[in-house]
């Protein structure tokens, strides 16, 4: 009788864990974005390398901060991503590594890597191409 007491309280903290920590996840993954939504700049970065995978490739992406270069992962299908692309990539300024790539939205052709400021832009630069 005991032990079947002791294998419920056991359920039950194991359940409230796994709550705990997807709360937790989605909460802090809703601040990041929050955070790079009010502080965030946009600098270009360009894809280095592509692995295929069983949930879609795997893109290594590479930007330059001041001087440092930093890397980010992330995976696309579908996108029609090559090597060499460039992306936006929104990041918090006093936390390079704290990034989202923006994989999804087009950069306009007339821009490159040289051209991006070494600040950043406060906000996506519009398509001045045409």
């Amino acid at each position: 009788m005991q032990d079947k007491t002791i294998n419920k309280y056991i359920k039950y903290i194991l359940f409230g864990s796994i709550l705990l920590g997807i709360t937790y996840m989605f909460f802090s993954g809703r601040i990041t974005r929050e955070r790079l939504k009010a502080k965030g700049v946009y600098k270009l970065g360009i894809i280095s390398d592509i692995r295929n995978g069983k949930n879609g490739a795997l893109h290594t992406c590479s930007y330059i901060y001041h001087g440092e270069s930093f890397t980010t992962k992330f995976t696309a299908a579908g996108l029609g991503l090559q090597k060499g692309n460039l992306i936006f990539i929104n990041f918090l300024p006093s936390d390079p590594k704290v990034r989202n790539p923006l994989y999804e939205t087009k950069v306009p052709p007339c821009l490159t890597l040289e051209s991006s400021p070494e600040e950043g832009w406060k906000k996506l630069p519009l398509d001045t191409c045409k």
